[in-house]
């Protein structure tokens, strides 16, 4: 394999110092740094960062310093987090790693920000009931679409990154993990992404373009929801047993579905054509010809199963392509070195062009000196 990425966040710098983060990722054998140009907040816990063991983030901020010329008909402007006031840490990483061997990349999120959902919940997704999700910023809107395409834009003529790693492009359901979210009405499958449709005011215009009354199929799926709603804990006569039985009954629905996901590569195509003239190349989760890398998640498999799954995924790519595989040796997926090195290995039998280990912060030191021994003898 050609390369080997660490996700990582910009607090780690500030926490941990530059030196000890890039030290340890060069004496790992790794080959780039994905530190998160933004995130969402979270409630940590960091085994070994100094000084502290818990960590809540800002809510949706940016992790470097923005051009203001970028960004000034922009509408939508996350804040900056609190440790990149005064040192641009997306910068410090930027000059600092190529002299420790290392390239850098950005991992980039895209529609899930709550800061921006709550400032502005006219962007965001609005399900059948008219209620808001603000975790979920609607790529319908073109509010949203101005502020990928400028986020992606300001990434690659400031930070010259290898690659921009697009996380969360498209629409987000209901099901977020905000403080004590609670439903005691169990949704299954069905009513889940029933409830996680977006039928906000541009997606309606998009439909009718299409040819689609949605108007008549927002009503409708309010109408199933609120049989399912009255009927539980049952289930309603007649509910269908799988989405696919429901797109059989309602061809609308279907039609709806399409012109949404024909929307999120859209905002992929806005995002690659943001790179056009420059060397960064677009990288993304699990598909779409407008990556130029893509990958796939090995989360939670051993061995034999990335094999599989890397394998499966090798033919379905464009040539040109490059595929990584995301392995997360924390959060109890891996259970030991020996089992991370037999998964390393599998990735590099089945064809994957790299791996990319989740995350600096939340892994044990443990964990993290298990992927140097896994990378040895399989890279180029």
């Amino acid at each position: 394999m050609k390369t080997a990425g660490l996700w990582m966040h910009a607090w780690d710098v500030w926490s941990d110092g530059l030196e000890t983060v890039l030290g340890y990722a060069r004496d790992a054998g790794l080959t780039t740094l994905y530190p998160a140009s933004n995130y969402h907040a979270g409630w940590f816990i960091h085994p070994h960062s100094r000084g502290r063991r818990c960590w809540l983030p800002e809510d949706g901020a940016l992790y470097f310093q923005p051009a203001p010329d970028l960004w000034e008909d922009c509408r939508l402007r996350p804040p900056i987090a609190r440790c990149c006031h005064e040192v641009d840490q997306l910068a410090a990483l930027r000059d600092a790693v190529g002299s420790y061997g290392l390239t850098l990349s950005t991992w980039t999120i895209c529609c899930h920000n709550t800061a921006l959902g709550l400032a502005h919940p006219e962007v965001c997704v609005q399900n059948c009931f008219g209620d808001r999700y603000p975790h979920a910023l609607n790529p319908a809107h073109p509010d949203v679409r101005q502020y990928l395409e400028v986020l992606v834009r300001n990434l690659a003529l400031s930070y010259r990154p290898r690659a921009i790693q697009l996380e969360s492009p498209g629409y987000l359901g209901f099901r977020h993990g905000h403080h004590h979210e609670r439903y005691s009405v169990v949704l299954d499958a069905v009513a889940g992404r029933l409830f996680d449709l977006s039928f906000a005011e541009h997606d309606l215009a998009m439909a009718r373009a299409a040819g689609i009354n949605a108007g008549k199929l927002r009503d409708q799926v309010a109408a199933l929801l609120q049989g399912y709603f009255d009927s539980a804990p049952d289930r309603p006569a007649e509910w269908p047993g799988s989405w696919d039985e429901l797109l059989e009954r309602l061809p609308a629905l279907r039609q709806y579905q399409n012109a949404q996901t024909t929307l999120e590569e859209g905002v992929k195509d806005l995002c690659r054509a943001a790179l056009a003239g420059g060397t960064t190349l677009l990288e993304g989760f699990e598909g779409g010809s407008q990556y130029q890398i893509v990958t796939c998640s090995g989360y939670g498999l051993n061995a034999a199963q990335v094999h599989q799954r890397v394998s499966a995924r090798r033919q379905q790519l464009e040539a040109g392509q490059e595929l990584q595989v995301g392995l997360r040796p924390g959060f109890g997926d891996v259970p030991s070195a020996a089992a991370l090195r037999e998964i390393v290995a599998a990735c590099d039998e089945a064809g994957a062009d790299g791996v990319i280990f989740y995350n600096y912060s939340e892994m044990s030191r443990a964990n993290l000196s298990w992927i140097g021994p896994a990378l040895r003898d399989h890279m180029v």
